[in-house]
């Protein structure tokens, strides 16, 4: 009994905010899938490390509340995939990946974007956007594809139920270390 009175002692000690949920207040990828082709605006299969080296493509789910579209509409937008490789062996001389591309998703249509977004949030209380962007011709290696706002600023994702400050994706293209073909 003095047992659960310390346990129930403790838990009372402790600030609520302790257990609220994550800040929903930014944006988040709520899935980051490679794959080799997109249909209908839905990835067509999931690859893994490593891949072959052909064309590959990042496609994502980004939800968020009111106030993510907020910081969208502010300076959020064209968000933007970029590319990096990994060189072999490590990192470049000045210890970061080497960026290959920076892909600005939706750009031709942000108004009919952000048109879009307005309108799902009014409905559901909350926006649901897939995107993706593709590389055709891919080098062995690790590859990484950050996700950031227009102002070059990250994107928080959510993995496993944490935020993660940084969305960065990875994957191997090609033979992977160690192994032959």
């Amino acid at each position: 009994m003095l047992v659960r009175c310390l346990i129930a002692a403790f838990i009372a000690s402790i600030p609520v905010a302790a257990f609220a949920a994550p800040p929903t207040d930014e944006v988040i990828t709520v899935e980051a899938i490679w794959t080799s082709r997109v249909v209908e605006r839905e990835a067509t299969d999931r690859l893994h490390s490593p891949v072959p080296v052909a064309p590959l493509t990042l496609w994502t789910r980004i939800s968020g509340t009111p106030e993510a579209l907020q910081r969208l509409e502010h300076g959020g937008l064209p968000l933007r995939h970029v590319w990096m490789r990994q060189a072999p062996g490590g990192l470049e001389s000045d210890g970061a990946p080497e960026v290959i591309d920076e892909v600005p998703l939706d750009i031709a249509g942000i108004e009919a974007l952000r048109a879009k977004l307005r309108q799902e949030v009014a409905q559901r209380g909350h926006f649901d956007w897939r995107t993706w962007s593709t590389k055709q011709n891919l080098r062995p290696g690790i590859w990484l594809v950050r996700l950031l706002y227009a102002d070059r600023s990250p994107v928080a994702c959510r993995s496993d139920g944490r935020m993660i400050e940084d969305c960065l994706i990875r994957i191997t293209v090609g033979t992977a270390p160690g192994r032959t073909r």
